[in-house]
């Protein structure tokens, strides 16, 4: 626990970045602090805090130098946790509360059954790789598939 100088940092940050990211760290998981009063305490604005933020490699970094603080009796009380949601949620009435719990704690579950039930009506949330070449085949695509039988 704690060994985050033993995480590489990635070649594309700055050493600015990674000297913030590692005193973040512990600031915000050990001693409890707000983005606001690590960044005073830093001496770095918020403003660019949030530009980094929305850098995968930062985000990715911070949360590899976050799981180095993670003892094993945490992982073991959100597991138990996550157990708890999904024999709740496995009942036959789940109640919102229950629901909602899970939504939150199973966020990455919805966004894979979203993302599936799109591609199964013929939507394409990867541009890149996308099987049509104009708006107008998708548009063909879809509407074919809205008026296939076997469409539920």
């Amino acid at each position: 626990m704690g060994k985050i100088n033993e995480i590489p940092a990635p070649p594309s940050l700055s050493e600015n970045m990674v000297s913030f990211a590692k005193k973040y760290v512990k600031l915000r998981i050990v001693d409890g602090l707000s983005i606001g009063d690590i960044c005073k305490e830093l001496k770095i604005s918020t403003q660019t805090f949030y530009k980094w933020d929305k850098i995968d490699a930062f985000n990715e970094y911070l949360k590899a130098l976050e799981a180095t603080y993670v003892s094993a009796d945490e992982v073991d009380a959100y597991n138990r946790v996550r157990q708890y949601i999904l024999k709740m949620v496995s009942k036959d009435s789940p109640s919102d509360k229950h629901v909602d719990m899970f939504i939150k704690h199973f966020s990455y579950v919805v966004e894979a059954e979203n993302h599936k039930r799109m591609q199964q009506l013929g939507i394409n949330t990867n541009a890149t790789s996308s099987n049509f070449k104009t708006v107008e085949e998708r548009k063909a695509s879809l509407l074919g598939r809205l008026q296939s039988p076997t469409m539920k």
